[in-house]
C-alpha cells in the first residue's frame, strides 16, 4: 500500500513539474559579473537548482545514516561486552 502511494505521489509532482515548465516558459537572460548569460527559460531557472538540492540533500541523507548505522553497531558491540561481564540479575538470590 506504501508503495502505491509514493508512486502516486512521484506522478502528481512530475504532473506539477510538467505544468510548471509549461507555464512558465519564458525566457530570460542573466547579467553575471557583466558578462551576459544566454537567455534561459524562468522554469529551468527555478526547477535545476530545486532538483540540485533534493539531490544534495539526499546525499547527505545517506551519509548520515551510514554514519548512524556505524555507530549503532559500534554500541551493540560495546553493550554485548558489558552483558558479559555484569551478573545477571534475575538470577541472584535476594
Amino acid at each position: 500500500m506504501r508503495n502505491f502511494f509514493n508512486t502516486i505521489f512521484f506522478a502528481a509532482l512530475v504532473l506539477f513539474f510538467v505544468t510548471f515548465a509549461l507555464s512558465n516558459s519564458q525566457s530570460i537572460a542573466l547579467n553575471f559579473f557583466g558578462s551576459f548569460l544566454r537567455p534561459i527559460p524562468v522554469s529551468l531557472l527555478i526547477l535545476v537548482p530545486f532538483l540540485v538540492g533534493i539531490v544534495l540533500g539526499s546525499f547527505l541523507d545517506v551519509v548520515e545514516r551510514f554514519s548512524m548505522r556505524r555507530e549503532v553497531k559500534k554500541l551493540r558491540k560495546e553493550l554485548k561486552g558489558h552483558e558479559v561481564k555484569s551478573p545477571d540479575v534475575a538470577t541472584r538470590d535476594l
